[in-house]
């Protein structure tokens, strides 16, 4: 007879999984070893490999190079969430730590589409606030690319590689976003305009000719809508504005031949109203509300061709 231990998890997963650049394999970090552990799996099927095999230290957040030949992630030691960026052949092998500051807590931001950089946040300047720095992968070269206080995350990469935005927030719901340029220029605040309060407002993919990016926000609305945002112009426009959230986006290609870009979008449908019935004795009783229900579609983001 099966019982509950036929079906219970044997293990447990950080909330992290990257894909290699080529589609072929997946990173993550799981407990089977009875710590969390980098683990590298083949997509099409086959066994895993596990990339470390630590007993005191946790692996929390991981991102591949843009060759696909190594691996970038995050890791404390003991749970003591000062997490050092590290990193570690795609084949195996020594773990180089690109930081080493025990008392310092970094966040892990994404690998320059070139290849050439990491970008981390990380509060070695001042306890209370986290900046942002970048970190060269050939040469270990370490720019300071955002110091102006606050804690500030590391998003997205411009195509060119030449900028990257940051997040700064405010509180929970309250953030900004901010174009940082690699070669020291001051940051620029995109949103929220000067002069209004900040909204949420989370940037997600480039778009390909670096004109602009994709983003979250609520601003203006009750709902998380898509939007575009045009640097040049300092424009918001509006893709989709549903009654409901947005909860993601990523940019997806209509075909291997097109060259016009599509958002695929996740949002989450409020549940639907509560409605009474009767029961068999003639008594009305209410109807619990259906869960919401998550939904993905596509948007295009432009007329124009890339």
């Amino acid at each position: 007879m099966q019982t509950y231990r036929d079906y219970r998890p044997d293990r447990r997963f950080q909330p992290t999984v990257s894909i290699s650049p080529d589609g072929t394999r997946v990173a993550y970090s799981d407990n089977s070893s009875g710590q969390y552990n980098l683990v590298v799996t083949p997509i099409g099927g086959g066994a895993e490999r596990h990339l470390t095999t630590y007993e005191d230290a946790t692996v929390r957040d991981i991102r591949w190079t843009a060759d696909g030949a190594a691996l970038i992630f995050l890791a404390d030691a003991n749970g003591d969430e000062f997490n050092q960026v590290r990193r570690i052949s795609a084949d195996g092998g020594e773990v180089t730590s690109l930081t080493d500051h025990p008392k310092v807590q970094f966040a892990l931001g994404d690998v320059s589409p070139d290849g050439r950089w990491i970008s981390y946040g990380g509060n070695d300047r001042e306890p209370v606030d986290q900046d942002v720095l970048i970190q060269d992968l050939g040469s270990g070269e370490v720019r300071r690319v955002y110091d102006g206080g606050g804690p500030v995350f590391a998003t997205t990469w411009a195509p060119d590689s030449t900028r990257l935005l940051g997040v700064k927030l405010y509180g929970n719901t309250e953030l900004a976003i901010l174009l940082l340029d690699i070669d020291g220029k001051p940051a620029e605040q995109l949103l929220p305009p000067e002069g209004e309060s900040p909204t949420f407002a989370m940037p997600g993919p480039w778009l390909p000719d670096g004109s602009g990016f994709l983003l979250r926000t609520d601003a203006g609305r009750d709902f998380v809508g898509l939007a575009t945002f045009d640097i040049a112009a300092r424009e918001l426009r509006w893709l989709a504005t549903p009654d409901w959230d947005v909860e993601d986006v990523a940019l997806a290609w209509e075909s291997r031949s097109c060259t016009r870009p599509r958002s695929t979008i996740c949002s989450r449908r409020p549940p639907r109203t509560t409605h009474r019935r009767r029961s068999p004795s003639g008594r009305r009783r209410t109807r619990p509300p259906a869960r919401s229900r998550r939904c993905r579609s596509t948007v295009p983001v432009s007329r124009r061709p890339y």
